[in-house]
């Protein structure tokens, strides 16, 4: 390359710009490096630049090659020749781990509105159901009466309408008319939404899709989880800042509220270092982010394309040259070698690490983890239902045996020797002696072919059964009180 001289071995798209200008305007290149501060170029509100744009305002290079973002204020304090690029600001993330969300494979199939239709549907269906059965005069002739079980009863309709759902039916079929097409149509509903999420849910297990949690900077920002940042001693900087945009004064006071050093961190690759990390999301211009997107298969550049940027090489304020590098950079742009240094620089194809054939991919323990807590959960609720009828039972049997006492048990009308006792009724003597209940049954016994027989009494007593038969036939007994008839021999 004649009449060029390189003090630095430098590369790239904007160094394939300025060799190519030499060349044609036959000019000597001297590289001096960066400014001191390794900034571009911000106001430092006393009328004075810090960065490249400092030391142009200052004089002390004649140009700057590199992506400079062409801004009014800028202008003010050095000229730009025609942009060279356009590029768009956007946001680089790492793309989520996506077994941190295998824990819900078995619900993904279906989005979170479904989801609650179906809950919905089945509750609504189970209550239709019962009500057609339990109104229904179908019903109301034999054999059907003093029926048990069946879907009369809420809590069998429901179980049945649930073990439709999962295709398996329930024991309780409906013998009315009216609630058979009740439950043909829910059959129908039930084997559309089971072959659809069967479908959804070979798919989620056998396709690893990477979503990435937003797609637009406004969505990080709400997102709670992240924390972002942008190149500092920027152009980037600076429009966050003095913007009026809402989502850029909501994004500079994120920032701020942070208190990370590294947000406006000057070194590129410690915001790439934060994005490797997680949860960090770097704002910068779009084509240097792709660049890195096409070599880092982890990395995710978001969609969203927030403010257009223009870059041009820098002179100083009223530079001579100004007119005629602008002349030369719109030649370069006609000529099409713009495109193919982009080309060059900024390769489309992406390839990541991993085999070139298209291989099965087995099912992992994570990938079916959610099946597993299924049945936790199942047991955790069956445990809960064990604890409630053990309560409903156990409240049932005191209101019963309470009922009883009070029937049975009654205040004594005659009081003797210190002892409440009952008048002789119908040959049954009840009285509380020595703190129980005595029962004498006064019977006539009589042996049949040498046997005796039987008679069913009740029994009612605290204590425990100790029959004493008398010569007099009388049978004295203390009972326990859960037992309703025994057979005692007279």
């Amino acid at each position: 390359m004649p009449n060029t001289t390189f003090t630095y071995p430098y590369e790239g798209y904007c160094m394939d710009i300025i060799s190519e200008l030499a060349m044609a305007m036959n000019f000597t290149i001297n590289m001096t490096g960066g400014s001191p501060d390794n900034e571009w170029g911000v106001d430092n509100g006393n009328g004075t630049w810090s960065g490249l744009i400092g030391m142009l305002q200052r004089e002390e290079v004649d140009l700057v090659a590199g992506p400079l973002t062409t801004i009014i204020a800028r202008e003010k304090v050095m000229d730009f020749t025609f942009p060279f690029y356009h590029d768009f600001l956007s946001v680089l993330i790492k793309k989520p781990d996506p077994s941190l969300t295998k824990w819900r494979t078995m619900i993904d199939p279906f989005r979170w509105e479904v989801l609650l239709c179906i809950g919905i549907s089945l509750v609504g269906a189970s209550v239709i159901l019962f009500l057609l059965e339990k109104w229904n005069p179908f019903y109301q002739r034999e054999p059907y009466l003093n029926r048990y079980a069946g879907t009369h009863i809420f809590q069998d309709a429901f179980w049945y309408m649930f073990g439709a759902m999962l295709t398996q039916g329930g024991e309780h079929l409906p013998d009315s008319q009216a609630g058979r097409t009740m439950i043909s149509t829910w059959w129908l509903f039930s084997i559309i939404m089971a072959a659809t999420y069967s479908g959804n849910l070979i798919a989620f297990l056998t396709v690893t899709k990477d979503t990435a949690p937003f797609e637009t900077l406004d969505q990080l920002i709400d997102n709670g989880d992240y924390t972002w940042g942008l190149l500092g001693g920027s152009n980037n900087q600076m429009e966050f800042e003095n913007s009026k945009i809402p989502v850029f004064q909501k994004a500079w006071k994120g920032i701020l509220e942070t208190a990370d050093p590294d947000a406006l961190s000057l070194d590129h690759e410690v915001h790439l270092a934060k994005v490797n990390v997680g949860d960090y999301g770097y704002i910068s211009d779009r084509g240097g982010l792709q660049k890195r997107v096409l070599t880092d298969c982890d990395l995710y550049l978001l969609p969203e394309k927030i403010s257009p940027i223009n870059y041009a090489l820098a002179l100083q304020n009223g530079s001579a040259y100004t007119e005629i590098f602008s002349k030369e950079m719109m030649a370069i742009y006609e000529s099409g070698l713009l495109q193919i240094w982009q080309r060059q620089w900024w390769k489309q194809k992406k390839f990541c690490r991993g085999p070139l054939q298209t291989e099965a991919k087995p099912i992992d323990l994570v990938d079916v983890q959610s099946s597993f807590y299924l049945i936790g959960v199942g047991l955790f609720l069956a445990a809960i239902a064990l604890v409630i009828e053990r309560c409903m039972l156990r409240f049932c049997k005191c209101r019963t045996s309470s009922s009883r006492r009070e029937n049975v048990v009654q205040k004594p009308k005659e009081l003797q020797n210190g002892h409440a006792h009952k008048p002789v009724e119908n040959g049954i003597h009840n009285g509380i002696q020595n703190g129980h209940v005595r029962s004498e049954i006064y019977s006539s016994v009589r042996k049949q072919n040498g046997h005796t027989p039987f008679e069913e009494i009740e029994i009612v007593s605290n204590g425990h059964m100790v029959p004493d038969v008398n010569g007099n036939g009388v049978i004295d007994s203390v009972f326990d009180y859960d037992t309703e008839y025994v057979r005692t021999s007279l």
